[in-house]
């Protein structure tokens, strides 16, 4: 698949997307923090988008007209390589020592197509595009960068986690030795330490990985909370009928597995067996879950699994629940789901590791300990009013600081020109 699609667009500022992977339908956090940022940012500049086709999405060129109808073209390019997950013995081993001799992270190689960097190299000269913003520091092998900035493009990366600790704790999480899990987590790390060193400006969605970066390199990156559409809160406190709370994560994601372990673990088994005049209380788990977890959580008390769930269906599971948790305490990068939550004004019990980068202390309830999550429960099921405070909270801190005029105004500026700190 090869898509170009057109739109007449009033001269602004020339601005392409490099992006990792199709960010349509925006149904997890990654592809919402790109889509809305895009979207929210069309009446700024003349948008172009340059996607990869990474996971083989069969969404129609009709489709894909559709979603991006404020970008004045969009470009989508076929995966070049193999999938290793459904490449054949044979190939995995080839790709194996091609990997092990490369000093490329697999993360990079997958982005390492000379089509990608012909084409990209098409798109800004005949598109005369003024500011590249590559997705993500793998994205950045596509392009030709000492070139664009010998002719004064300006060029930034977006970060959305820590590449080379997420990477890290996924490998743990699987049981990777880390003799062999280390090749690539040092491999990522030396790009990160480039993308910083040789982009005009970068920055990441999260306060901590600003942080992180800046003290472990010689540039200061800018933190820039993700942009994302204005909502209206659906929680309704008046509406709660069936006891359950809930937790909007797909299972197949190992940080959210791993949460989900140690909050039954460490919390909900406490909390059953301590207050049983919440005995009936069911936790409630949304999203795709493979079926060796499927096998392990099924033996949860008053655990149910979901499933995928629609648009539709999840506002309603939103609307009804008494609150959600987010008991993430591994990974990296801002946790959209509880933006998310919050945009509709659900009630958010989360672990201070979940929460970091978002700021959102005062508004939500942020527990360190199983003991502390296991009292903030307590205290929000007894109190309704303190569940309504919250809700109305959360959804003013949201618009504030990820769907204002203001959010979309540090966006432009990023791109636009250097930020001073």
């Amino acid at each position: 698949m090869n898509i170009v699609i057109s739109r007449r667009n009033k001269r602004m500022k020339k601005l392409l997307f490099v992006l990792t992977q199709i960010p349509y339908p925006p149904i997890d956090g990654g592809k919402q923090a790109m889509y809305y940022r895009i979207k929210m940012l069309s009446e700024a500049f003349d948008i172009y988008v340059f996607m990869i086709n990474i996971e083989s999405s069969d969404i129609s060129e009709r489709e894909l007209k559709e979603a991006f109808y404020f970008a004045k073209e969009i470009f989508v390019c076929d995966r070049q390589n193999t999938s290793i997950e459904k490449a054949s013995l044979s190939r995995k081993i080839l790709e194996g020592f091609k990997w092990l001799f490369s000093g490329s992270p697999r993360g990079a190689q997958i982005y390492q197509s000379p089509m990608y960097k012909r084409r990209l190299q098409e798109i800004v000269d005949t598109r005369k595009i003024d500011v590249i913003d590559y997705e993500l520091p793998f994205t950045t092998v596509m392009g030709n960068v000492d070139i664009f900035r010998q002719r004064h493009i300006r060029q930034v990366c977006v970060f959305h986690n820590i590449e080379h600790k997420i990477y890290a704790d996924i490998m743990r999480s699987r049981g990777v030795p880390k003799v062999i899990s280390n090749i690539d987590v040092n491999r990522i790390h030396r790009i990160e330490r480039k993308v910083i060193s040789e982009m005009d400006a970068v920055a990441a969605i999260s306060s901590e990985d600003a942080a992180y970066f800046s003290s472990n390199t010689d540039k200061i990156m800018q933190y820039i909370p993700s942009l994302l559409t204005p909502r209206e809160p659906i929680w309704d406190p008046d509406e709660q009928e069936d006891k359950y709370i809930i937790f909007p994560g797909a299972l197949s994601f190992d940080p959210n597995y791993n949460g989900i372990k140690w909050f039954y673990a460490s919390v909900f088994q406490q909390f059953l067996s301590k207050y049983p005049q919440y005995h009936d209380l069911k936790l409630l788990i949304t999203g795709k879950t493979p079926e060796y977890v499927k096998q392990v959580v099924s033996k949860y008390s008053n655990v149910h699994l979901t499933g995928f769930v629609s648009d539709d269906e999840l506002h309603r599971l939103y609307k009804h629940c008494r609150f959600a948790i987010v008991p993430i305490i591994d990974g990296s990068g801002v946790k959209m789901k509880i933006l998310d939550l919050m945009s509709y004004g659900v009630p958010v019990i989360a672990t201070k590791f979940a929460a970091l980068g978002i700021g959102a202390e005062k508004v939500i309830r942020e527990v360190s300990t199983g003991d502390e999550f296991c009292h903030a429960m307590v205290e929000l099921l007894e109190d309704k009013q303190l569940r309504q405070k919250m809700s109305r909270a959360e959804h003013a801190f949201y618009e504030d600081h990820y769907a204002s005029d203001a959010a979309i105004n540090k966006w432009v500026n990023f791109y636009n020109e250097r930020i001073v700190n």
